[in-house]
């Protein structure tokens, strides 16, 4: 019997997801995804450095690799990357009515750096001259302005993110993420 992938996931694949090839060892595409997300779910050195992943779990279905790699054949995902949360936001499972795959500067997009960012919000930072308003505008740092008061700076913040996400949202192709993303910008106006 086969050892389980972070002590949850079945590698129930017919074929070698880790061939040598030409004298070098090359991981299935499909394997590579299935591995990261059940990283994601459940190794505890993954969640020692990334907290906001530690309450993450994968569908009992998707814990098989052939299930999720069926799954993962049917979308487009090369040179993108798993997302779990735009359809829904702030959903926690991985499973595959909840899941697409995305461009990495989509994946970015609405990346919050919880674990990282320090005592203010969002797009909001400290400065000599007040409290700074910045964003990432297309991966490159972008100044909103500098406020009298923390929440004047998240205020513009959210309002120039909003923005940000409906035009990325606009060109998308994939409807999913383009109606996820623009759920996430209505988000930022509540």
């Amino acid at each position: 019997m086969r050892k389980l992938v972070f002590g949850v996931g079945l590698n129930d694949a017919d074929y070698a997801v880790k061939p040598r090839i030409n004298g070098a060892q090359v991981e299935c595409p499909y394997y590579v995804s299935w591995k990261d997300m059940l990283k994601r779910g459940y190794s505890e050195l993954y969640h020692d450095a990334y907290p906001t992943y530690a309450d993450v779990t994968v569908c009992a279905e998707w814990r098989s690799f052939m299930t999720f790699r069926e799954w993962m054949e049917g979308e487009d995902w090369e040179g993108k990357a798993l997302d779990k949360d735009i359809i829904i936001s702030g959903n926690r499972e991985y499973r595959p009515d909840r899941c697409l795959f995305v461009s990495p500067a989509v994946n970015n997009l609405l990346c919050s750096s919880d674990g990282s960012r320090g005592a203010y919000p969002c797009g909001v930072s400290n400065h000599c001259r007040g409290y700074r308003a910045h964003m990432s505008y297309y991966g490159k740092l972008k100044h909103l302005g500098y406020f009298d008061t923390v929440n004047e700076a998240e205020q513009v913040y959210k309002k120039a993110k909003k923005r940000y996400i409906e035009e990325v949202a606009m060109t998308q192709t994939d409807a999913r993420i383009r109606d996820g993303l623009l759920r996430h910008a209505d988000l930022l106006a509540a």
